[in-house]
């Protein structure tokens, strides 16, 4: 296995193709997940900043049903591409179809697939490009009631002081009380798009657990999830809240 550190090979359709083959238990769990942290919370004219989003929306879902306003951030032109078809609903792009359906039974409203794919793109105020590398990450003004994190710098480095860098760069966008929402993976070295390998910083449970306690975090929920993948064991999700 050769790595990759060029991520202009990276292919959003071939992403989307590899990790959402089809609507199974896996979308499910992530989606109950979902639900269940933003159910949980009681905000009022919230922001939420979405950082690395890739090129999915599915965890935009129930946060839409929670937040004001939701600013989604992205390195790779071609995963903003995919974000902003959506938006625009345009043709051709990813069918979310099974997860809003999914979503619309979980908030139990009456709801159908249509009128939550609408909440989203209302929600979605901007679409704009994010560098976890500079100083800066993304140009947005003020902190945030959630940030949401999915995937993103665990998969985009192999390096721990790059890693935990990235990690401080993210919590600086989260107010005092917000919310940090997290996907990511599990104790990985590398995974695959397309014949392509990129690089990973494998994270253990104690590990994560000590940076966010670390870094002024409370009330941590985790929840692993198992499995045997190439090249990685499973992944964690997460919520946590930063200290006032």
């Amino acid at each position: 296995m050769k790595l990759t550190y060029n991520f202009q090979k990276f292919s959003a359709k071939d992403y989307l193709k590899e990790y959402y083959p089809k609507f199974e238990k896996l979308d499910r769990d992530y989606l109950d997940f979902m639900h269940g942290f933003y159910k949980r919370l009681n905000l009022k004219s919230a922001r939420m900043l979405e950082i690395g989003g890739g090129p999915t929306i599915d965890q935009l879902i129930s946060a839409s049903g929670k937040v004001k306003k939701i600013i989604f951030s992205e390195y790779l032109p071609d995963n903003l591409r995919e974000v902003r078809g959506f938006v625009k609903n345009t043709p051709n792009g990813f069918n979310w179809d099974k997860h809003f359906a999914y979503v619309a039974k979980l908030e139990n409203k009456g709801q159908d697939t249509e009128e939550l794919k609408q909440r989203v793109r209302n929600k979605i105020k901007k679409i704009i490009s994010c560098d976890l590398n500079k100083k800066i990450p993304v140009k947005v003004s003020g902190r945030f009631d959630v940030v949401s994190v999915n995937f993103c710098p665990e998969s985009i480095t192999d390096q721990e002081a790059k890693y935990l860098d990235y990690l401080r760069k993210i919590f600086d966008y989260i107010k005092s009380g917000g919310w940090l929402v997290m996907c990511l993976l599990r104790q990985s070295t590398a995974y695959d798009v397309k014949g392509f390998y990129f690089p990973a910083f494998p994270v253990s449970r104690p590990y994560i657990t000590n940076v966010l306690r670390t870094n002024g975090f409370i009330n941590l929920k985790i929840k692993e999830v198992v499995f045997r993948g190439k090249h990685n064991k499973g992944m964690f999700r997460l919520f946590a809240q930063k200290k006032k």
